[in-house]
């Protein structure tokens, strides 16, 4: 995980519906607030990670773990939190009801991915296939911000523009993908 940066919330908003971001930035000892909402349509694998949190909403929350469950859920947004360097999460779903014409919104516990100390209540940690999923969603929102959008890769795009005839393969080591972060160090 890129240290320089630290997501804080990551959720699709209105109607037509918005990307916003909002992000911490490491600069020298200190840490900017960014924030950013984008128009644009993320890439599927996006609104795939993204959804992907539902099984954790299911489990967090104590639902009923069944299909039927399942297809009533649409995940909004995920707030993380980084005390000590430990990474937690809320996450936020919407929940389709049979006698109402408003969803259910659910917010998950507040759960972290280890202990602040050395000890601590099992209970508070989030379970590892959602830590997982969670950092997942984090590379997949810098992945937007580096250009990564429905369309295509807008950067990767102008890059083949300039230099006609080069391959995607040819292109991808000039910016290694590190964890969430791109290293664009030769």
């Amino acid at each position: 995980m890129d240290k320089d940066i630290r997501f804080t919330k990551i959720k699709l908003v209105g109607d037509p519906q918005k990307l916003r971001l909002e992000w911490l930035q490491r600069n020298g000892s200190k840490w900017d607030e960014y924030s950013f909402t984008s128009n644009d349509e993320p890439h599927p694998d996006f609104f795939e990670q993204l959804q992907s949190l539902i099984d954790h909403v299911i489990d967090i929350c104590e639902l009923p773990n069944d299909e039927s469950e399942h297809i009533k859920h649409e995940i909004k947004g995920v707030s993380y939190s980084f005390t000590n360097d430990v990474m937690g999460a809320t996450i936020t779903s919407l929940r389709r009801l049979g006698n109402s014409n408003a969803p259910l919104v659910i917010n998950t516990p507040h759960k972290v991915e280890d202990f602040y100390s050395e000890t601590g209540d099992e209970k508070q940690l989030l379970p590892d296939n959602a830590i997982i999923d969670l950092y997942a969603l984090q590379r997949e929102a810098k992945a937007f911000l580096d250009g990564k959008r429905s369309q295509g890769d807008l950067f990767t795009n102008e890059f083949h523009e300039k230099v006609p005839g080069v391959t995607k393969a040819e292109y991808a080591p000039l910016h290694k993908v590190t964890n969430i972060g791109i290293n664009t160090e030769s």
